[in-house]
């Protein structure tokens, strides 16, 4: 039954996904075909609607799958973000990756990097080089100016400023701030 119910999840069958729950089904038991517990299953067709969601969530969803929060920001709803937060829904480093990729308000960026997970992510000089290379990149200026400013991160070394300089060249306004901290060996 799991495999079925985590389909009609995944197709946002709400009378199907009722009707499971009434007959038994567990709203956290992970099926194998396909592999995903059911919330996440429900996130990854949210665009459809939040309604699969919600009814996991009333009938005791857990929140410890870490591709939670990750298809909640795929799908760039800002209050589910919020609220799987509230929830202890833990941040995954494919997680951490995705908020560069999705035009996030930095002020859910600062939410969800001030949970424990998200400050462990942010502490890795990796995961450091990777979202400053992505903000660049996207044109992300925000993005850049809360690293530095609000994080303290230095992109200043040589190689760091060379790379992300590559990247900002057709973005003129991206470029004007990175000249700031212009390495003097480059």
């Amino acid at each position: 039954m799991a495999a079925a119910f985590t389909s009609a999840c995944e197709g946002s069958d709400v009378g199907l996904v009722e009707f499971y729950i009434e007959q038994g089904a567990d709203v956290n038991l992970a099926s194998h075909e396909p592999p995903s517990v059911p919330l996440v299953a429900a996130l990854k067709s949210a665009y459809k609607g939040w309604d699969i969601v919600e009814i996991l969530i009333d009938h005791g969803a857990k929140f410890d799958d870490p591709d939670i929060l990750l298809w909640a920001i795929f799908r760039g709803n800002e209050e589910w973000i919020r609220r799987f937060i509230d929830f202890g829904a833990p941040l995954s480093r494919r997680a951490c990756e995705a908020t560069m990729a999705e035009p996030l308000d930095p002020e859910i960026f600062r939410l969800l990097y001030s949970t424990p997970d998200g400050a462990k992510n942010l502490a890795d000089p990796n995961m450091q080089h990777l979202m400053m290379w992505q903000a660049t990149k996207r044109g992300r200026l925000n993005f850049l100016k809360m690293f530095r400013e609000e994080f303290g991160w230095d992109y200043s070394s040589p190689e760091n400023y060379q790379m992300l300089v590559n990247y900002a060249k057709a973005k003129p306004d991206v470029l004007a701030y990175l000249e700031q901290d212009r390495p003097v060996a480059v």
